[in-house]
């Protein structure tokens, strides 16, 4: 479950543009035709590249998420799923009445990370889509964000200080969103 970890994130990116070159890839060649699905074109559909894009980002964040969510289940106390098995509790009432509410905090925590990690997700956009394809009649691209055209307006256009207000302006809106969900969740409460 953590075998992404074990390669560098700009070799798996690599890989699985490999993986999604259509049509000689592994996902067009093979799982997709096998799951009678079509062919995705990771350079000139919309749909394409924002299936390439999710389905890489799950494989890269997976393992942390996964070691989060574990140690947050760690740290519920089994006495809680005991008291609950002596009173009949089933299974959902055990995930609805224990488990959820044990890992609220743990919960807030991996949206915050997967909020900023995902707005400032540079590298897998740069190198499966380069931020396009683009939309017709639209100035932006499909999967160009803040980071990526931040990125075009300064090293393409030689914009500097419109890169650096994107760049500002990025920061403030993931420093408001995680304030918002901290004290929605009231990781704060006591620290104040």
């Amino acid at each position: 479950l953590i075998l992404p970890w074990a390669f560098p994130g700009f070799i798996s990116l690599l890989v699985w543009s490999g993986m999604w070159t259509d049509p000689y890839g592994f996902m067009n060649r093979y799982l997709l035709p096998f799951l009678h699905l079509p062919h995705v074109n990771l350079v000139h559909s919309v749909w394409g590249a924002w299936t390439g894009l999710i389905v890489t980002n799950l494989w890269l964040s997976f393992p942390y998420y996964m070691t989060v969510f574990y140690s947050g289940l760690q740290s519920i106390p089994s006495e809680l799923y005991e008291l609950a098995d002596v009173d009949g509790a089933g299974a959902l009432a055990k995930f609805t009445r224990i488990t959820l509410p044990s890992l609220k905090k743990t919960i807030a925590f991996v949206f915050i990370t997967s909020f900023v990690f995902t707005w400032n997700n540079f590298y897998p956009i740069y190198v499966l889509t380069g931020g396009g394809p683009g939309i017709p009649s639209k100035p932006i691209a499909s999967t160009e964000t803040f980071i990526v055209y931040a990125y075009q307006e300064a090293f393409s256009y030689n914009n500097y200080a419109f890169a650096a207000a994107l760049s500002i302006v990025s920061t403030a809106i993931t420093m408001v969103l995680a304030v918002i969900v901290l004290k929605f969740t009231g990781i704060l409460e006591g620290l104040v």
